[in-house]
């Protein structure tokens, strides 16, 4: 999976700040960073388990 570009990550980054009210949306911008950075399904999940 590629990296999120600059304008994508932002994009993440507000998401996960503002603690969207779409529990998709949150957990997607968890997940789509660690998955990108080469993380394994298990590490991938437990960020947005909270």
């Amino acid at each position: 999976m590629r990296g999120p570009t600059d304008r994508e990550g932002r994009k993440l980054q507000q998401t996960v700040r503002r603690g969207s009210t779409n529990s998709v949306h949150y957990r997607r911008a968890m997940t789509l960073p660690a998955s990108a950075g080469g993380n394994r399904v298990p590490m991938t999940a437990q960020p947005a388990r909270g």
